[in-house]
C-alpha cells in the first residue's frame, strides 16, 4: 500500500517539478521561519530569570 503511494507521488514530481519545486521551498522557508520565531521568543523569555 505504501509503495503505491511512493510510486503515485514520484510520479507526479517528475510530471510537474515546478509546482514540486515551489512547494518544497515553501515548506523550507516555513517551517525556518518557525524556527527562527521559536528561538527569538525563547531568548525573550530567558532574561531575568535569576530573580523571582
Amino acid at each position: 500500500m505504501h509503495t503505491s503511494y511512493l510510486t503515485t507521488a514520484l510520479r507526479n514530481l517528475q510530471r510537474h517539478r515546478f509546482y514540486a519545486i515551489l512547494n518544497v521551498v515553501g515548506l523550507a522557508i516555513g517551517i525556518s521561519c518557525l524556527l527562527i520565531a521559536i528561538i527569538y521568543a525563547q531568548s525573550q523569555f530567558s532574561y531575568n530569570t535569576q530573580h523571582e
